[in-house]
C-alpha cells in the first residue's frame, strides 16, 4: 500500500468515526528519522567541519561561540542557527570575534574554488557587518585532510567564486593551529 494510499485509508477512518489513534504506519518515530541516511555532501561537509574545529581553531586558544546544527539536528526540526556561517570563535589573546564558513571541494572549477550558491552571499554581507567572516576553503584530499587549506577574508570576494590565483595568498599552513595574529590580519584586512 502506498502512502497515499494509507493517508486516503486514514482519512476514509476519520469519516466513519476515528478511533483515536494513529496507524503505525503513518508515524515516523526518532528511532526511524536518526537511520535516515546523511547525503554524501552534508558527510563530506561536517567532516571538514571538524577538522577546521579540531585541527585549526583549537580551544585554547579559540573559544567556540556558536557552531551550526548537524545534518541530523536541522532535519529533525528546522533551526534558524543552520542559516549562519558553520563557526563564530573569539580568539583569546586579542578577544577579536569572528565568523568561518569552512568549505571544501575536491577539485576547482573553470580554475575557481566556488564559495556559494543560491543567494547566499547575501547573508554573508548581513553577517560580515557585525562580525568578520573568514571563508575557510579546503582544496584536494579528503575533507578530514585536504592538500591546501586557504583563509579568505569574506570582504576580500566579490563573486560566489574565486579564482585559484588569487587565494595563495592566503594560504594557511596543513595540520596546524591558525596563528591568533593571522586572524588578527585577516580580520583587520583592507582590501
Amino acid at each position: 500500500m502506498s502512502l497515499l494510499q494509507k493517508i486516503k485509508s486514514s482519512v476514509e477512518g476519520a469519516k466513519n468515526g476515528w478511533n483515536g489513534t494513529t496507524p503505525a504506519n503513518l508515524v515516523t518515530t526518532k528511532e526511524t528519522h536518526e537511520q535516515a541516511e546523511i547525503p554524501p555532501g552534508f558527510k563530506k561537509g561536517e567532516a571538514f567541519q571538524q577538522y577546521a574545529k579540531k585541527v585549526l581553531f583549537p580551544d585554547p586558544p579559540y573559544i567556540l561561540f556558536a557552531e551550526t546544527p548537524s545534518y541530523q539536528q536541522t532535519t529533525e526540526r528546522r533551526n534558524l542557527g543552520a542559516l549562519n556561517p558553520d563557526f563564530q570563535f573569539k580568539c583569546i589573546s586579542n578577544n577579536i570575534i569572528f565568523w568561518v564558513e569552512a568549505k571544501w571541494r575536491q577539485r576547482l572549477y573553470e580554475n575557481k574554488f566556488e564559495v556559494w550558491k543560491n543567494g547566499k552571499g547575501k547573508q554573508y554581507h548581513a553577517v560580515n557587518n557585525d562580525y568578520p567572516l573568514l571563508i575557510l576553503a579546503g582544496l584536494g584530499g579528503s575533507p578530514s585532510a585536504p592538500e591546501s587549506v586557504y583563509l579568505i577574508p569574506f570582504r576580500d570576494m566579490d563573486y560566489p567564486s574565486y579564482y585559484f590565483n588569487a587565494m595563495q595568498k592566503y594560504q594557511i599552513e596543513l595540520a596546524r593551529m591558525v596563528p591568533q595574529n593571522r586572524i588578527q590580519e585577516l580580520c583587520n584586512h583592507v582590501s
